[in-house]
């Protein structure tokens, strides 16, 4: 009997510590239990349990030093060199006070631009500390004295090279079909980029409730750049490369965090996943959320391990940049403070915790001298600046629907569930219901949380408890929807926790890799993580198939009626003599010609206005709703020898009516 009890001892050993179906086991029922949250949704107890399961394996294995994140780099030595060039500093501010004098009436100008940029320069320059390095000449006889050039595609290389490849071709292979069709703030902010080509330069756009400047002026410069009118292409094309852009920067976070697996992981995860890509393909403002958060997060962190001063520069920079870009961005100051609080906690040194206030201090005092322009904007209109933020967390747009304490509790309950069980309803971003990450990268990023909070409660490491915090931080802009509580869990608004979030995925997933390795089982380790991936990439894609399919059901089919313009326009109608007539609740008319690249035009014509079609000589061509029938016996009335009929939409319910009048 004590033999049997040894030799069950014995295997049960071998089975948490030298085998690699315990780690496989683990990760297993973690995936169970996200498919039990997202499939069985009225039996949801059975993914919680599950869930339990897989948590006390991994803490049982981590408190048995069997299973481990990445360690966070070793910080550097040195600090702060407290040095200032106090000449540029002193005209620095002199030049920025004077040009926050010149930045009324909502306008850039060439002088208070000259001002800004001398002032951020000479600021910049006053700060900089220059760091050795090799000169230009010396560089140039590196390459004259060893001319050749070596290859060597190692596995790492290959890996890189294949997650560029599938990150890229799943970006631009989506960017026709994500979305199908623009919406009316599409076209708002079309307006607003033509205003910019007529010479407007606006550091506001008030309109459609308020908008931050920096998606219209990037749109701009896209279209710029490969020259061609505004379109609902560019505007997707340009916001899909800030996606792209932010790439390498999600690779640099996790290489700080962790090292080049967790870096490259990190990038990978976030450039498949249906979340962070709709974003990114809407060709809306808040595919900045989540670009300048992951910018800040990796200059913050990297200075503070580092101590150079440099990189809270480049902080301060991306923190004023992202509030240029969209609104809920302004919580990431708090971010900021939050990351320097905990460092100053955790550290003991008494002069690092010195230089990290002044760090801070260089980090605010960075990005006020960057966000100048909206903040002038911000003091002389502070209604339209803040309207956007208080219409959600006040009564500013509507009475709140209840007391206030309650719906804010019941918000934050749900801020963080979204991952894992309910993104919200809001359609137009996401599949209403279902969790924002995928069963794989769900079950990952909720073990690696678990894991992130037992090294903090063990080894004190302060970016772990950074990580955690800020990811709920980053939930707030969300979160304090008191006012429309039905838009909490909103996905966009909540873009900027997703970095954090796919970090943490990254970091769980190279820890699982690290324990196959571990065991001896390289091969091992590949073949999950190629499975691993191939699952999420194919969850990825049943979710923006079903994103797709719903969109088109509930979004006017303005693309359509553009299809029909295009086909129609010289050969042999006018385009001057193409209408779109207008019915109630139906497509927008500046909507069809941002479709095929005619972005000022409008090709709504009132029902009422039909006769006035009369005295213009030629054919015409009038497009309608298919339920119109009051519009379409005005014509047959008005034109007796037109044709009419129905063109059919690829949407059930949407097909359009079309009549040509002949003269």
């Amino acid at each position: 009997m004590i033999r049997n009890q040894e030799l069950i001892l014995r295997r049960l050993r071998h089975f948490c510590h030298d085998s690699p179906a315990y780690p496989l086991l683990v990760i297993g029922v973690g995936l169970l239990a996200q498919c039990a949250l997202e499939f069985l949704r009225d039996r949801a107890w059975i993914g919680v349990v599950l869930y339990l399961i897989a948590a006390s394996g991994l803490l049982w294995a981590a408190y048995r030093d069997q299973w481990s994140l990445a360690p966070w780099p070793a910080p550097a030595e040195g600090g702060d060199p407290r040095t200032v060039r106090l000449a540029p500093f002193a005209m620095a501010l002199l030049l920025a006070f004077a040009a926050f004098l010149t930045f009324g009436g909502n306008r850039f100008t060439l002088l208070n631009l000259t001002l800004w940029w001398s002032s951020l320069t000479l600021y910049l320059w006053a700060l900089e500390v220059r760091r050795p390095t090799p000169s230009p000449l010396w560089k140039l006889r590196d390459l004259l004295c060893h001319p050749g050039v070596s290859l060597h595609l190692s596995q790492w290389h290959l890996a890189v090279l294949l997650t560029a490849a599938l990150v890229l071709s799943f970006a631009f292979y989506l960017l026709n079909v994500l979305p199908p069709q623009p919406s009316v703030d599409h076209a708002e902010n079309v307006e607003d980029m033509l205003t910019i080509l007529d010479g407007q330069w606006s550091i506001f756009f008030p309109r459609n409730t308020g908008r931050e400047p920096l998606i219209m002026y990037w749109t701009v410069i896209v279209a710029s750049l490969f020259r061609t009118p505004l379109s609902f292409h560019i505007l997707k094309l340009s916001t899909v490369l800030i996606g792209i852009f932010n790439l390498p920067y999600l690779y640099l976070l996790g290489k700080e965090a962790g090292n080049r697996r967790v870096g490259l992981l990190t990038a990978l995860f976030f450039g498949i996943a249906a979340w962070p890509t709709i974003l990114s393909h809407f060709g809306l403002r808040m595919v900045f959320h989540p670009f300048f958060t992951t910018v800040v997060l990796y200059y913050l962190m990297r200075g503070l391990r580092t101590a150079q001063r440099n990189d809270f520069l480049l902080t301060g920079l991306g923190l004023g940049l992202g509030l240029y870009g969209y609104t809920a961005f302004r919580v990431v100051p708090l971010v900021v403070l939050l990351g320097l609080g905990l460092y100053i906690l955790h550290v003991r040194d008494l002069r690092r915790r010195q230089d990290a206030l002044i760090w801070m201090a260089l980090v605010l005092l960075t990005a006020l001298i960057v966000f100048l322009p909206l903040l002038r904007y911000a003091v002389e209109y502070p209604a339209s600046f803040f309207y956007r933020t208080f219409a959600r967390v006040g009564s500013w747009e509507r009475a709140l629907p209840g007391p206030w304490l309650p719906i804010l509790v019941s918000n934050l309950w749900k801020a963080p569930l979204m991952f894992n069980w309910d993104s919200g309803q809001v359609w137009i971003l996401f599949v209403p219901g279902r969790p924002a990450l995928d069963a794989v990268a769900g079950a990952l990023f909720l073990l690696g949380g678990v894991l992130l909070l037992w090294r903090y409660l063990r080894e004190h490491h302060w970016q772990d408890l950074f990580l955690l915090l800020a990811l709920l931080v980053l939930l707030l802009p969300s979160a304090l929807s008191i006012s429309f509580p039905g838009e909490h869990p909103h996905v966009s608004r909540a873009g900027g926790a997703a970095p954090i979030a796919f970090l943490i995925v990254a970091l769980a997933m190279d820890s699982f890799l690290t324990v196959l390795e571990r065991h001896g089982r390289s091969p091992w380790a590949r073949w999950a993580s190629v499975l691993l991936v191939l699952s999420s990439l194919i969850h990825n894609s049943r979710i923006l198939y079903q994103y797709e399919e719903q969109y088109r059901l509930k979004m006017w089919n303005s693309c359509d009626y553009g299809a029909v313009i295009q086909r129609w326009k010289d050969h042999p109608v006018p385009l001057s003599s193409i209408w779109v007539v207008p019915y109630p609740d139906w497509v927008d008319t500046r909507l069809p010609g941002l479709c095929i690249g005619f972005p000022d035009h409008d090709f709504g014509l009132p029902p009422d206005r039909i006769p006035d079609t009369a005295i213009i000589p030629g054919p015409k061509l009038f497009i309608l709703a298919h339920q119109d029938r009051t519009s379409l016996q005005k014509l047959e009335s008005l034109y007796p020898c037109g044709i009419s009929w129905q063109y059919p939409s690829r949407t059930p319910g949407y097909d359009l009516r079309i009549f040509l009048a002949p003269y």
